[in-house]
């Protein structure tokens, strides 16, 4: 994951508590937010980036080569297989 901010979860990492989508719906629950991003970031085999952008993206679906570039200006390549943009 390349996230141009400092920490994961955008604006819902910012909501104090969300709508209910289970009965009784009636007080609002946790975003899970927090739960969610702390999996990501333990995970094994997902590389969180920082404060970072994708530079440069080459090859093709399975074999993709990217520079992530930190805000120091520093360069990593990295082997990646799939390439999703989210906003």
């Amino acid at each position: 994951i390349v996230e141009k901010q400092g920490a994961l979860g955008g604006w819902a990492a910012q909501l104090w508590k969300r709508a209910p989508f289970r009965s009784p719906y009636t007080d609002p629950v946790d975003t899970g937010v927090a739960e969610l991003v702390a999996k990501v970031t333990n995970h094994p085999h997902i590389e969180v980036h920082l404060n970072a952008t994708l530079a440069q993206t080459s090859g093709a679906p399975g074999a993709f080569t990217v520079q992530v570039a930190t805000e120091s200006g520093a360069t990593t390549a990295l082997e990646v297989g799939a390439i999703i943009q989210a906003t």
